[in-house]
């Protein structure tokens, strides 16, 4: 299963011609099989009616309860094989309640997220649990506060779901770079990969699979920035450049699991398309797509 997140801009105020680019570019994913399972954050304004994959693909589309205030919607595509067999919306640090116990947020900041079970096909009785969130901007004064109470919603949430068996995906835009969600929060991920297999509620950190100059990935030409996401104001500056788009897997994905994690195959995804909405397209993308590929121990 081939499991893509990316934080794609796409709000009410893109022009057209810009959505129209993005879509061609999900159209790729799903057409040059690179995709099964595709998690779109900040995609308000994409009409999915477009798509053209072939051969036709189903696509669930799933949309977090939010205020309209708010831009960090998350969506999920995926194509006929993939089954999700339990989903519901998880938001993270609600700072602002209407009233005790209400769900309903106040507040404009706010981080969107989602959890599913996820099984490559109706046989298969062991789903993984993917759970997929877009953390609040460093620009928010109260930054600092509210991450680490988003890491340890996440993080209880997480152990929960291992508790009961399933190996667990943490993914999303996080808006932190990996020191920052290595030494400030309580996820307790590790790039070991030895010290994550003594721990079930471990996490491996696979966020040094993000590094590589852009321009190295397919294309030659200009050096292009670093990591996945590029300030816009200095697209080829490497300072300001970061990885703040992460994934992390749970124990059981990179020991002895159901599921197993294919390491080499984590990536970020850049290709000419990409290229120019990320540094030709004028308030384009400024983040790249992150996949990883986990195998059932029915396909191996």
């Amino acid at each position: 299963m081939k499991i893509v997140y990316w934080n794609i801009k796409a709000k009410d105020k893109c022009k057209s011609t810009y959505n129209s680019l993005v879509i061609k570019e999900i159209e790729k994913l799903f057409n040059e099989d690179q995709c099964d399972l595709l998690i779109l954050s900040e995609c308000t304004a994409l009409s999915f009616s477009e798509l053209k994959i072939n051969p036709p693909k189903s696509i669930s589309y799933i949309d977090p309860d939010h205020l309209e205030k708010t831009k960090f919607n998350i969506r999920i595509l995926h194509n006929e094989k993939i089954k999700i067999s339990h989903s519901y919306n998880a938001i993270f640090n609600d700072i602002k309640r209407k009233n005790k116990g209400s769900t309903k947020l106040t507040g404009n900041i706010i981080k969107t997220g989602i959890l599913m079970h996820v099984s490559e096909n109706e046989i298969i009785e062991n789903p993984v649990t993917i759970i997929a969130s877009h953390w609040t901007y460093k620009g928010n004064p109260t930054h600092e506060n509210v991450h680490k109470k988003a890491a340890q919603d996440l993080k209880e949430i997480a152990d929960n779901e291992i508790t009961e068996g399933r190996p667990v995906i943490l993914i999303g835009d996080y808006n932190r770079t990996t020191e920052e969600m290595k030494n400030n929060t309580c996820l307790d991920i590790s790039m070991n990969k030895f010290y994550v297999e003594i721990d079930y509620y471990r996490f491996y950190d696979l966020s040094h699979y993000f590094y590589t100059q852009h321009s190295s990935y397919e294309l030659e030409g200009d050096n292009n920035g670093f990591g996945t996401f590029t300030s816009s104001k200095t697209r080829t500056n490497e300072n300001s450049c970061s990885v703040i788009d992460h994934v992390y897997v749970s124990s059981s994905l990179v020991s002895q699991g159901c599921w197993t994690l294919d390491e080499d195959k984590t990536k970020a995804i850049f290709n000419a398309g990409i290229s120019n909405l990320m540094y030709n397209v004028k308030d384009g993308i400024d983040h790249l797509p992150i996949s990883l590929e986990i195998n059932h121990e029915d396909r191996i």
